[in-house]
């Protein structure tokens, strides 16, 4: 997400070089733009803890914003999710 390849030049046998083929080739593969740090980050955990696929709580994420307290996006995220939403 940070697009550092630090990590992986760490491993035995990764170069500064493969690294940072592998730092690019995973370059906007990863949905960060989604989720802020923050409440939303946290939220985001949460669904993923309760069993939520990462693709399905951001786009719930996305769909409720992220104004409130955590507890308020996690009710609004949770009732996005199972189709309750403003009812």
């Amino acid at each position: 997400a940070t697009e550092s390849d630090a990590t992986f030049r760490s491993v035995p046998g990764i170069g500064p070089k493969t690294a940072k083929l592998i730092v690019v080739t995973l370059a906007g593969k990863l949905q960060t733009n989604a989720v802020s740090k923050g409440t939303s980050s946290d939220v985001l955990v949460a669904l993923i803890g309760l069993g939520y696929a990462e693709k399905q709580a951001i786009a719930a994420l996305s769909a409720v914003g992220s104004d409130g307290s955590t507890s308020e996006v996690l009710r609004r995220a949770l009732a996005e999710l199972s189709g309750t939403r403003g009812n």
